[in-house]
């Protein structure tokens, strides 16, 4: 539930898996994951965390990744910007200072995501989309979707979801 909250879909993120053997390290090979199931695996972290400072100074921190967000889709609305890519600019850096919150500011993740255009019918991630489209539905109408979920592209996920910012 806490997933279907967020204000974007799950994006395309690459993941590098460090490999290792008996004899060290060997290498690191790409995958492609959600970046709800990071931000996800962050949450189940940090709930351990006991410092009372960590939990105020992640909440201010994912507040202010969230007004941003709110902002620059303001400035998209209001100049009337209808680019799929300025949207998943917009869920990209939304989504790097939500996750950046829950680490200690000298840290710092490289976090890569795929172009929107190279998630496939077949990928995972677009029914994670879905699901997450589903989920909105229910929390906050369907009124502005006029996209027939079973159907989506992972494209018509991102418009919509910049089209939920116009309530």
């Amino acid at each position: 539930m806490v997933m279907s909250s967020l204000p974007c879909p799950p994006l395309p993120m690459m993941i590098s898996k460090e490999l290792w053997d008996e004899d060290g390290y060997v290498g690191t090979v790409d995958h492609v994951s959600s970046s709800h199931d990071l931000i996800a695996h962050m949450i189940q972290k940090s709930l351990h965390i006991k410092e009372s400072t960590f939990h105020v100074k992640k909440e201010m921190a994912q507040a202010s990744a969230i007004s941003s967000l709110n902002k620059a889709m303001d400035e998209l609305i209001k100049a009337k910007v209808t680019s799929t890519q300025k949207l998943y600019e917009a869920f990209q850096k939304f989504t790097r200072d939500y996750i950046q919150a829950f680490l200690p500011y000298e840290k710092y993740l490289d976090l890569r995501f795929k172009p929107y255009t190279d998630v496939l019918e077949a990928d995972s991630i677009l029914k994670r989309a879905r699901d997450f489209v589903r989920a909105q539905d229910i929390l906050y109408g369907s009124h502005r979707n006029p996209f027939n979920v079973e159907i989506m592209t992972y494209e018509q996920v991102l418009q919509l979801s910049g089209l939920r910012f116009l309530d």
